[in-house]
């Protein structure tokens, strides 16, 4: 009996894979498209290198969860460098001001979430003392 079921389950295991390779192979090519639309909609180097950073984060082998990947490139496509930028400021508020000579006697506690952090590493912009306000909106 285990003879002849072995063939039968290799044979619906590599069927199994192969399904599952394709939808993740469409899953990206469908990433790919929306990012390659949005970035001919915008005249933003920045967008552009949000948006190629979506599609490095955004297949299966990153470390975001399926929801969250297909959320954060919607929200990619959506946000601003305005948006962006607030994202960072309110990740510290106080460093951020430190970093600048700006920071006098205050309350300046963080008020982006741990899914706003998420999405700043998803477009691989976690350095947020680092981020400069943006010039134009």
């Amino acid at each position: 009996m285990i003879p002849v079921l072995g063939p039968l389950a290799a044979e619906t295991l590599a069927h199994a894979l192969e399904s599952r390779q394709t939808q993740r192979q469409h899953e990206f090519i469908a990433a790919v498209t929306r990012a390659q639309r949005a970035s001919a909609e915008t005249a933003s180097q920045q967008k552009r290198q949000r948006l190629a950073a979506a599609v490095a984060n955004g297949g299966s082998w990153a470390p975001f969860a399926a929801t969250e990947r297909e959320q954060f490139t919607r929200l990619v496509d959506e946000f601003d460098a305005l948006h962006i930028w607030l994202l960072h400021y309110f990740t510290n508020p106080r460093a951020w001001l430190q970093a600048r000579d700006l920071y006098r006697q205050g309350i300046f506690e963080s008020r982006t979430s741990a899914k706003g952090q998420h999405f700043l590493a998803f477009i691989n912009e976690s350095d947020s003392i680092a981020a400069d306000a943006p010039t134009e909106l």
